[in-house]
């Protein structure tokens, strides 16, 4: 019974450029498999999109990625980009907006919730004194708060491509 549907040259094309001679290597990796556990190739994916080793992965990172705003099209690369943690983004938006500040507050929760890639809960629990949805209200305001402040909008810009590199 001939199976029209089923393409089996890529896959033999990988064992041997001889037909025969690939049969059989590929009926003999199919039986091992059958004997033994075999180690999974996708295990060390990274964002779903990479196979390779660490160093392959952080070229890719340094030669394609670094420098670049994250991609809406393609949501598994942004797990490649670097992820500020939180303490370190309120530093960084203590520095620019004072120690202790509402508005530093404000930008700290917002950018937080842009780019450590935590969740809501993570995010509220380290800033205390906020539910998970407040931090959603925050981000909602900010960016309201942005579109009618021209300096906020480019102080905030300029701190978000500072933390994303």
């Amino acid at each position: 019974m001939a199976w029209d549907w089923l393409e089996r040259d890529f896959i033999l094309g990988q064992m041997s450029e001889d037909r025969g001679e690939a049969q059989r290597r590929y009926r003999k990796y199919v039986e091992r498999a059958m004997r033994e556990v075999l180690k999974d190739p996708l295990k060390n994916t990274a964002a779903s999109t990479l196979l390779g080793s660490e160093e392959f992965i952080e070229w890719v990172k340094e030669k394609w990625i670094k420098g670049r705003d994250t991609d809406r099209e393609i949501p598994a690369l942004s797990q490649l980009f670097p992820k500020p943690d939180l303490s370190f983004i309120m530093k960084e938006s203590e520095s620019v907006f004072g120690k202790g500040t509402l508005l530093s507050r404000k930008v700290s929760l917002y950018l937080s919730h842009q780019l450590s890639g935590l969740g809501l809960g993570e995010i509220s629990k380290f800033f205390g004194r906020i539910s998970s949805s407040g931090v959603c209200q925050n981000t909602r305001r900010l960016r309201v708060l942005m579109e009618g402040d021209q300096k906020l909008r480019k102080e905030v810009a300029v701190l978000r491509k500072k933390l994303s590199q």
